[in-house]
C-alpha cells in the first residue's frame, strides 16, 4: 500500500509542467545569443516594445538598418551598431558592437599614430591586449597576429588576421591614455 501511495504521488509530481523554469515566450519578437554560447538569450526584443540586451532592461528600442536604439527608463539612449555577414567558416552571423575599454601601457610601443603601443583591458575586460606596432602589425590577446590599417577620420581600424579569422572592423576613440574599442561579437537568432 505504502509503495502504491508512493507511485502515484511520483506519478502526479512528475506529470505537472515545471513552469518555474520556462521562459514565457509569449511576448518575444526576437532572441538573439552570442555564437560561443548558443543556448544563452542576451539581446530580447519584447512584442510590447520593450527589450534587454546584456541583462539590461530597457523601456524601448528601435531597430535601424545600421545599429540599436535601447532607451533606459531615465530616457538615456543607449546605441549599438550591427551588421549582417559570414563568419570565417561561412555560416550568417549578426555582429553587434560593444564598448571595451584598454589603457596604454606607457613605453612598451612607440610610434607616430596614436593607436601603436600596447593597449591592455580594463576592468571585466582586463584579460584583453591590442598590440599595435609602427610596421603595421599587430597582436590581439598576445595571440592572434595581423595587419591593421586605420582611419583616423572615420575612427576605425581594419583588423587583417593572419590565419582563419575573417577580417574586422572596430571602431575606437582615444582620450589621453585611454581607448575605447567598439569590437563587432558574433550572435545567432534563437528559435
Amino acid at each position: 500500500m505504502a509503495f502504491s501511495i508512493m507511485m502515484m504521488c511520483f506519478i502526479l509530481t512528475g506529470c505537472k509542467e515545471d513552469t518555474k523554469n520556462k521562459e514565457d515566450l509569449s511576448n518575444v519578437a526576437e532572441r538573439w545569443a552570442y555564437s560561443h554560447e548558443t543556448d544563452k538569450a542576451v539581446l530580447i526584443l519584447y512584442k510590447d516594445g520593450t527589450a534587454s540586451f546584456n541583462g539590461i532592461k530597457y523601456k524601448s528600442y528601435e531597430v535601424t538598418d545600421k545599429s540599436y536604439k535601447f532607451t533606459a527608463e531615465d530616457g538615456t539612449v543607449t546605441e549599438h551598431r550591427y551588421y549582417d555577414g559570414k563568419d570565417f567558416d561561412g555560416q550568417s552571423r549578426r555582429y553587434i558592437y560593444r564598448k571595451m575599454y584598454y589603457r596604454l601601457v606607457p613605453d612598451l610601443l612607440t610610434g607616430d599614430s596614436p593607436v601603436i603601443g600596447y593597449w591592455q583591458g580594463v576592468g571585466e575586460y582586463e584579460k584583453l591586449s591590442y598590440q599595435f606596432t609602427d610596421k603595421g602589425t599587430f597582436y590581439e590577446d598576445e595571440t592572434l597576429p595581423g595587419h591593421y590599417f586605420v582611419d583616423e577620420d572615420e575612427g576605425s581600424i581594419l583588423l587583417s588576421y593572419d590565419g582563419y579569422l575573417s577580417n574586422t572592423l572596430i571602431y575606437y576613440s582615444i582620450d589621453g591614455d585611454k581607448m575605447t574599442v567598439d569590437y563587432p561579437w558574433g550572435m545567432v537568432q534563437m528559435p
